[in-house]
């Protein structure tokens, strides 16, 4: 019966220390603007095209990523709409902070 209370406790504090509310700071008008920038890195299909680094793109994620002090990709890739994944894959949305930040 200890434990479980124990294992109850854990899990509330483990609640209340990750707020979904602060791990996922970004907004739609965001993921709009990396949708926008980035289109062409994104799109769905067996193409994986890397985005230079010194390009837009990686501008805006690193821009993104610094205004908000933390990765924003997994954010980004969350904010997609049903019209957004039809045309693009959340997976690559999700690596574009790895590409923007990887010697290629």
């Amino acid at each position: 019966m200890f434990a479980l209370k124990v294992a109850v406790l854990l899990l509330l504090i483990t609640i209340i220390a990750v707020n979904p509310a602060t791990a996922w700071p970004c907004t739609a008008q965001e993921k709009d603007q990396i949708v926008g920038v980035c289109r062409i890195y994104i799109l769905k299909g067996a193409l994986v095209q890397l985005p230079p680094q010194t390009g837009p793109c990686c501008g805006a994620v690193r821009q993104l990523e610094k205004l908000h002090k933390s990765p924003q990709m997994n954010c980004i890739a969350s904010k997609l709409n049903a019209a957004d994944l039809q045309k693009y894959d959340p997976t690559k949305v999700r690596h574009l902070d790895e590409s923007c930040y990887q010697k290629h």
